[in-house]
């Protein structure tokens, strides 16, 4: 699953989720595609951008933009620790597919 998290030291941040193998839409055109072919695409990936705040056991991201509008305005809390040099991120239970579910993701940084 090809995914990206960046912070900044000012203050931003943005994160990306994407499932392997998502489908081209046919003919190529970026604002185009038939309906199913624009369902998969938005329910194959997540991203969204704003600000974030540290806590001493969470990150708050503030997302000024998101595929998902409901997250727009929102605090979207992640508590986070470190294993084995890679940051895990948890956050509290959220609706997913019709069911309360708590997602968690390991990041691990890219080399330089």
């Amino acid at each position: 699953m090809p995914c990206y998290l960046i912070y900044s030291p000012d203050g931003h941040m943005c994160a990306t989720l994407s499932k392997n193998k998502r489908p081209n839409f046919h003919g190529g055109d970026i604002l185009g595609g038939t309906l199913q072919q624009q369902a998969e695409a938005v329910q194959t990936y997540i991203a969204y951008c704003g600000k974030y705040e540290v806590k001493p056991d969470k990150v708050v991201h503030l997302p000024d933009v998101s595929l998902f509008p409901n997250y727009i305005g929102t605090r979207q809390e992640r508590f986070y620790k470190f294993e084995n040099g890679k940051l895990v991120l948890n956050q509290a239970p959220e609706l997913m597919d019709g069911k309360k579910q708590t997602a968690f993701i390991i990041w691990e940084r890219v080399p330089e």
